[in-house]
């Protein structure tokens, strides 16, 4: 069946089962609306400006063409795509979409700017982002798996009261953790984390070319491994941290002044490692122990 050279304000797909079904992209609608429905190989081409998928639809091997919002609710999409979606999108036009208790099968393709998932799985083993610096938000999600993120630049992945049941590797991002708990050890290679606080890193965690870039907070990590790691420039880089038994190759920290925080490194081993200075006369020099470092941190077996 067809639709064609048509305008509406609204399609909406109610209790409906849909099968090798296509919306002619010379149909244009306010919004699609699907609901309670089940539809396979349906390719939804209509311009439509937002998409919503709600009560327990699933969809299998479909196409939503969006141009602004896609909103996914109480669903299920299985290796579904998103084509004329990136076509149709207009100078610093954003684009988004929203996945709420929602189930993603198979690899996927996201043209959005920003993309939030609410207790949504991913069951795929690759996510690709065709939009360069794309924010993606990962909320109260149980993670065993990481899809591998494909993206022209690095994306922006924050994880909020999440929990991260496996070992996972984080690659080339910019990372945010809120309230994140890890069960397993985990791995960060070339990340840029912002700033991390109130994290228990689990022993053997990996850190390798990351930079913290406003530093840690009341952070936990005992026996990890940091290896060519920036702590930043700021007194609080390490602020009220428990690090011990960890192991620093060529990593750089911040010049401490009287006023620093408290941190806690003891039992722990600093190879080829340097002090940066930050202002008008920044420079670097080699790990010097200090009277301020001997002061506000312990560095006891160090």
């Amino acid at each position: 069946r067809s639709l064609e050279n048509s305008h509406v304000r609204q399609i909406e797909i109610r209790r409906c089962e849909l099968l090798d079904c296509e919306f002619s992209v010379t149909v244009t609608a306010g919004e699609v609306r699907i609901a309670g429905s089940r539809m396979e190989n349906v390719q939804l081409g209509i311009f439509t400006m937002s998409a919503y998928v709600e009560g327990n639809s699933q969809l299998v091997k479909c196409n939503l063409r969006v141009v602004e919002e896609l909103s996914v609710v109480d669903s299920a999409l299985e290796n579904c795509t998103f084509k004329g979606s990136d076509e149709d999108r207009k100078d610093r036009q954003v684009i988004s979409a929203v996945f709420r208790n929602s189930e993603l099968y198979g690899d996927v393709t996201l043209p959005f700017d920003k993309v939030l998932c609410d207790q949504t799985n991913f069951h795929g083993r690759q996510m690709r982002m065709t939009k360069g610096g794309s924010v993606i938000s990962l909320t109260k999600a149980r993670l065993r798996t990481l899809p591998r993120f494909d993206s022209e630049g690095k994306i922006n992945l924050c994880l909020e009261d999440c929990d991260l049941l496996e070992s996972l590797n984080f690659q080339k991002m910019q990372l945010q953790l809120v309230r994140v708990r890890c069960a397993k050890r985990c791995e960060f290679h070339e990340v840029d984390f912002a700033k991390v606080c109130d994290i228990t890193f689990p022993r053997g965690s990996k850190f390798t070319r990351v930079r913290f870039k406003d530093g840690l907070q009341a952070c936990i990590a005992t026996g990890c491994h940091f290896e060519f790691c920036n702590f930043g420039f700021g007194q609080n880089a390490v602020a009220d941290c428990l690090i011990t038994q960890c192991y620093f190759q060529s990593c750089r920290f911040p010049f401490l002044e009287e006023s620093s925080p408290v941190a806690n490194f003891s039992g722990s081993n600093f190879v080829a490692c340097q002090i940066q200075w930050s202002g008008q006369f920044a420079h670097e020099e080699s790990f010097v122990i200090n009277s301020h470092w001997l002061r506000k941190w312990n560095l006891a077996g160090c």
